[in-house]
C-alpha cells in the first residue's frame, strides 16, 4: 500500500489569553460529587433491572440474554469500574459556549431493562484501556473499565477490518465536524499554603484546512510577584500516512534552548512541516503524535528554584485522523506541584 510520510519535530511554547481562566474547564463541585453517586446508581440499576444487552460494533451486533454467563461477566466489569470525570454538556471557553459530545465508540452496549426502557453505554479503547462514555440529561460521564471488558466484546463481536474509515462518510458530508483537536495542560506550582505562585498553560492544536493539517503549540505564564521566571522544554513528533497500518513513532526529545517566560508573557510557534497533507481520495488517514513538556524550572527572586525534570506526556496517540478530529474535541489536564 502506498504511504506518504510526514514527520515534524516541533519545539514549542505557549498560549491562551486571560479569558481562558485556569478553572474554566474544571468540574463544578456539585457535579463532581453527584456524578460519583450517579454512576454508581446507574450500575446498580443495570444489576437489578437489566434483562438483555446488545453489543454493537460499527453497526453490527448481537444480543446476550441475562441467563448467559457472559452477561454477568459484563456486569462484573461495570461494578469494578472507576469514574474518571464528568463534564457539563456545555463548556464556556472565554465568551464562547461549546457543546461537549461523546467520541464515536468502538462498541456500544445497550441494556434492555425489565420496565421496557433502554440504557446505552459507549465503549472506547484508548491506549489499550477501556473507557465508557455515558450521557445523562446534564452531563457526560467518562468511566474507566478493565481492558478485559474490551477483550470480551472483541470475542463476542470481533472488530471488522474496514477498508475505509468508519468516519469517512460523515467527514465528506459534514467536514465542519472535523476541523481541529486541542489539548490544554495547566501546570500549577503552589507554595506550602496552597497558593498558586506559577501557572504555566500549554496548548497544542491540530487544525485541518481542506486536506492539510497544521500544528500550533502555545504557552503562557501567570506568576506571583516573588517568581522571577519559569523555563521549560517542549517537543513533539507527528506524522500522517495513508492506510490503516500504524507507523512506529520516534520519541520526542527536548532541544536547547529552553523557553523562559515571565509573568504575563507568552510565546507561540506555528511550525510549517513539509508533507503534512493527505489526498482527497485517501479513504483511511493514519495519524500519530507524541508531544511532551519537560525540564520545568521556577526561579524565585530570592534565588531558590523549584525543578521538575521528568517528562510530561501531553499527547500520545495513533489512529484514524478522522476519529482524532471528530467533533473538534478539546482535552484538558491539570498538574499540581508544591514548591519547597
Amino acid at each position: 500500500m502506498r504511504r506518504r510520510f510526514l514527520v515534524a519535530l516541533i519545539l514549542a511554547s505557549v498560549i491562551l489569553s486571560a479569558a481562558y481562566g485556569v478553572y474554566e474547564f474544571q468540574l463544578k463541585p456539585s457535579l463532581k460529587s453527584s456524578s460519583e453517586v450517579g454512576w454508581k446508581g446507574t450500575v446498580d440499576l443495570l444489576v437489578s433491572s437489566a434483562d438483555r444487552v446488545e453489543i454493537a460494533n460499527y453497526g453490527t451486533g448481537m444480543s446476550i440474554d441475562r441467563t448467559d454467563p457472559l452477561f454477568e461477566r459484563i456486569l462484573g466489569h461495570l461494578k469494578s469500574s472507576t469514574l474518571m470525570k464528568a463534564t457539563d454538556k456545555t463548556v464556556v471557553q472565554g465568551t464562547t459556549t461549546v457543546s461537549v459530545t461523546i467520541p464515536l465508540p468502538h462498541y456500544s452496549l445497550t441494556f434492555e431493562l425489565n420496565n421496557g426502557s433502554r440504557l446505552k453505554l459507549d465503549l472506547v479503547t484508548e491506549n489499550g484501556v477501556g473507557v465508557i462514555w455515558f450521557e445523562s440529561e446534564s452531563a457526560i460521564y467518562q468511566v474507566q473499565v478493565s481492558s478485559d471488558l474490551v477483550k470480551l466484546c472483541e470475542e463476542v463481536n470481533p472488530t471488522p477490518t474496514p477498508i475505509v474509515s468508519p468516519y469517512l462518510a460523515e467527514f465528506r458530508s459534514h467536514p465542519e465536524n472535523f476541523m481541529s483537536y486541542t489539548k490544554i495542560l495547566y501546570v500549577l506550582v503552589n507554595d506550602k499554603s496552597g497558593r498558586t505562585v506559577a501557572n504555566l498553560t500549554y496548548a497544542l492544536q491540530f487544525a485541518r484546512i481542506n486536506y492539510t493539517v497544521r500544528a500550533t503549540l502555545n504557552c503562557s505564564l501567570k506568576a506571583a510577584p516573588e517568581v522571577a521566571n519559569v523555563s521549560f522544554g517542549v517537543a513533539s513528533c507527528w506524522l500522517i500516512t495513508e492506510g490503516t497500518t500504524p507507523v512506529p513513532m520516534p520519541y520526542p526529545v527536548a532541544f536547547a534552548p529552553t523557553h523562559t517566560l515571565r509573568d504575563g508573557e507568552s510565546v507561540t510557534i506555528k511550525p510549517e512541516a513539509v508533507g503534512n497533507g493527505f489526498d482527497e481520495d485517501w479513504e483511511w488517514v493514519q495519524f500519530s503524535c507524541i508531544a511532551t513538556l519537560n525540564k520545568i524550572t521556577v526561579t524565585f527572586n530570592d534565588g531558590h528554584l523549584f525543578t521538575y525534570d521528568e517528562v510530561i506526556e501531553t499527547v500520545n496517540t495513533g489512529g484514524d485522523l478522522f476519529e482524532f478530529l471528530h467533533n473538534n474535541p478539546v482535552g484538558t489536564e491539570e498538574r499540581v506541584f508544591v514548591s519547597e
